[in-house]
């Protein structure tokens, strides 16, 4: 697993919380908002985390989005890859998984969509989110009534033609030996997409020592072995394979509480201590989770809270971002300012979808509501030193990359699990700008005003 490794995701935020973990622990590591800057990064970095956008895409769409990028990957020498997948099972899980079996000709995938830190597990096969089957969470929302169920291999089995099999904790607990002799016997039956349990770090730590045998087995027997070994999950897995596959950096994590979690560099960590300015908060996500953040956010105070309006601002983008940037100029005591989604649009029943006027689909008027969050921050950022900027949701976090003219972002640090510190050039205000990147559904609710405490102590 020490090869130059390509993270492939289905969304920008969880490119960015995979990636971060081999950041963490030495490697230097390049998130990407488009393969435009495949080659530049290249040239520094060892592991590339890529989204390919397809995760609200029809099935076919996305195979064909990351069909396309693996060319340009395996061109600039990633020719190692790993699936990153939602821990909550959004996507097209079976048709990705079973494309990249194909390019890569793998002929076993592990899977294991766990990640312990942000309170996803899963447990005799079925993937639980704080202790509720997923099912019963908001993230079971927008999936057709066939597909809303907690089990990790029906989801995949709507869109794979593999066979699929589960492994029970009980046999991950046995050991690396008793493990890898399960897989053996179930590769033998036809599995050929395997769903591992993990409820701690610690089981993904026993899949990934697992999973670096059976890579020397099929590295060094390709023939008996029948393919190579893809390995798919979430932030969690990668954090275990990260650990397992290079030394851990023995630098301090900035919120000093997650072990093993490296710092940031020398040179981020000196602008910040020159001063505590005002941040940038895009909550671009409409979850319950984000709401609460910022419902804390406000209580700490010294936060100016702009809300836009969707309605209002896919009718006139420009007015409505001159009338935020118009807030944001008068607001007094130079405070921390907070850009919401709100407004009598909102339809809370989809979860955080919009409903607009004229109708169109709820995705493209989020991804549209995302541009002119992009937009809005290019306008900010010109009349404002604001930095960090942190974004919350994927398509908020892509759309300030593209706006600001970003072509490639060093990832730094986990500074509280699923929220991660990224810094990059920006062509179009060309300064150096710390982009934070939460996906909506991650986090404690005290998990903003903390990075604002952070920012307050020099270390953010």
């Amino acid at each position: 697993m020490e090869e130059r490794l390509a993270i492939i995701a289905d969304d920008f935020t969880g490119a960015a919380d995979a990636g971060v973990q081999f950041a963490a622990r030495g490697r230097s590591v390049a998130l990407l908002p488009s393969l435009a800057s495949l080659a530049a990064a290249a040239a520094w970095a060892e592991v590339v985390a890529f989204d390919t956008e397809s995760r609200s895409l029809p099935p076919e769409e996305a195979v064909a989005a990351l069909r396309a990028a693996l060319p340009a990957l395996r061109a600039a020498g990633f020719d190692r890859f790993y699936k990153k997948i939602d821990s909550t099972l959004r996507g097209n899980l079976g048709a990705e998984i079973d494309a990249l079996m194909d390019e890569a000709g793998c002929a076993l995938a592990l899977v294991a969509p766990s990640a312990p830190r942000n309170h996803r597990t899963v447990l005799e096969g079925r993937c639980y989110v704080s202790g509720r089957p997923l099912a019963e969470t908001e993230y079971a929302l927008d999936r057709p009534e066939a597909e809303r169920t907690s089990s990790v291999g029906d989801l995949i089995a709507h869109q794979s033609r593999h066979s699929i099999a589960s492994i029970p904790l009980a046999e991950v607990a046995r050991g690396e030996a008793a493990f890898l002799e399960h897989i053996a016997f179930l590769r033998l039956r036809g599995a050929e997409i395997l769903v591992v349990d993990a409820e701690t770090i610690g089981d993904l730590a026993s899949l990934a020592r697992a999973a670096r045998a059976l890579d020397a087995r099929a590295q060094a027997a390709p023939a008996s072995f029948g393919g190579r070994l893809l390995l798919v999950g979430s932030s969690g897995l990668a954090e275990a394979l990260a650990a397992e596959g290079m030394p851990r950096s023995n630098r301090p994590s900035v919120a000093g509480e997650e072990a093993g979690r490296a710092g940031a560099r020398p040179d981020r960590h000196e602008r910040a201590a020159h001063g505590s300015g005002p941040m940038l908060f895009l909550l671009g996500s409409r979850s319950t989770v984000t709401k609460r953040q910022a419902d804390e956010l406000l209580r700490a105070g010294g936060v100016f809270q702009a809300r836009l309006n969707p309605g209002l601002a896919l009718a006139d983008p420009a007015q409505e971002i001159e009338r935020i940037a118009r807030e944001a100029a008068a607001r007094t005591g130079g405070g921390h300012l907070l850009v919401t989604i709100e407004g009598e649009h909102d339809d809370p029943a989809r979860g955080g979808g919009l409903a607009v006027s004229p109708p169109e689909a709820p995705r493209e008027s989020e991804r549209r509501v995302a541009a002119l969050l992009g937009g809005l921050t290019r306008r900010l950022l010109a009349a404002e030193e604001l930095d960090p900027v942190v974004a919350t949701g994927g398509d908020t976090a892509r759309s300030v990359a593209a706006a600001i003219e970003i072509s490639a972002l060093r990832l730094e640090v986990e500074i509280l699990p699923g929220i991660v510190v990224a810094t990059a050039e920006s062509g179009a205000l060309a300064r150096t700008l710390t982009l934070v990147t939460k996906a909506g559904g991650f986090g404690e609710a005290d998990a903003l005003s903390r990075l604002a405490a952070a920012r307050a102590a020099g270390e953010l």
